[in-house]
């Protein structure tokens, strides 16, 4: 179906979807309920998803059988739940993310024929962006709200490139690190300064380029290289490790740098019920302050001020999504987002 003709038609019972398995693998279900419109929501027929590392991280972390997987998508909205506040319309084209994977909504998750999203963490999707281009800012956006950090690293993800853009919009020069080939990419996306992450003594040469004074920086990888270089880049007078994986304490080597988890599904205000140290108590404000956001978003995207992560197709539609993981898995995919169509 045309998401250009989708204002009128009638919603269908059940729906297909990809949810966990018994042992947290991903399977395609064709039976799955659709999701109960709530308050402040609308239900969007998906045309297309974007893979993250979570989607994959999340069934071998803890299972939930059921739960409908996956966080990026577009698509068109079909329904808007009663009494909700929000410039929207049905038969609107609209990005966004939502919590694949939910212990406490198995409803929740995108990878399915209908999504239910928040009406303000939504952003209706401008003309001249193609859908597999729009499907690759979601998650991106909410994890890249942060508090000035400065280096980046890990910058040619979808993540790290979106943190460069929001940076250097707010007016701060952002470093990089990445691989060599993506160096173009990351200066595209705002990038001030250049470093191969691998290359011998580069956490060094960052505090050669800040003169010692970086306080700030943004982890987008999350392996234990990554959290000693941050440390090792931050000036002698300490600072902040943003990181979107969990720190232990062994690797915490600095006393004077203090390293933070960043939790992308605390924007949906809701009890994140994953085990700890994931877990996260409801929090509206974390929500609110988002949704502010999401208008600035919107403004940046209309203007064409923010550019999409470079896509990889995956073939196969719903099948595809299962190959996709693998390859996400693997360590095989560099500077590019793997996008599903439907």
């Amino acid at each position: 179906m045309s998401l250009a003709m989708i204002s009128s038609y009638t919603l269908p019972r059940s729906q297909r979807a990809v949810v966990q398995g018994e042992k947290g693998e991903p399977i395609l279900a064709s039976d799955v309920p659709l999701p109960p419109l709530l308050e402040a929501t609308v239900l969007v027929k998906t045309a297309g998803f974007a893979l993250n590392t979570y989607d994959y991280k999340i069934g071998s972390l803890q299972t939930y059988p059921g739960a409908i997987i996956v966080n990026d998508f577009v698509g068109a909205i079909v329904k808007i739940a009663n009494d909700t506040t929000t410039e929207l319309r049905v038969g609107d084209v609209v990005l966004g993310t939502v919590h694949g994977s939910n212990p406490s909504d198995a409803h929740s998750g995108a990878f399915a024929e209908y999504v239910r999203a928040p009406a303000d963490l939504l952003l209706r999707v401008p003309e001249g962006l193609a859908i597999e281009e729009a499907a690759t800012f979601g998650l991106a956006l909410t994890t890249s709200v942060l508090r000035a950090p400065v280096l980046v690293y890990g910058a040619s993800t979808s993540t790290g490139a979106m943190a460069l853009q929001l940076l250097r919009l707010a007016g701060f020069s952002p470093i990089a690190t990445c691989s060599p080939r993506n160096f173009d990419l990351v200066r595209t996306r705002g990038a001030a300064a250049v470093f191969d992450y691998a290359a011998p003594g580069t956490a060094e040469q960052v505090r050669l380029h800040t003169g010692d004074r970086l306080c700030h920086t943004v982890d987008c990888i999350g392996d234990r290289e990554s959290v000693a270089f941050c440390q090792a880049a931050i000036g002698r007078t300490g600072g902040r490790v943003a990181r979107l994986e969990v720190c232990p304490g062994a690797l915490r080597t600095r006393r004077a740098v203090k390293v933070e988890l960043v939790m992308a599904l605390e924007v949906f205000g809701k009890e994140v019920a994953l085990p700890e140290p994931y877990y996260r108590a409801a929090n509206q404000e974390k929500h609110d302050a988002e949704a502010h956001f999401f208008t600035v978003f919107q403004r940046l995207l209309d203007d064409g001020k923010l550019k999409p992560h470079p896509v990889q197709l995956v073939p196969g539609g719903w099948i595809g999504v299962l190959d996709g993981l693998h390859r996400l898995r693997s360590g095989a995919i560099s500077g590019k987002k793997l996008v599903v169509l439907l």
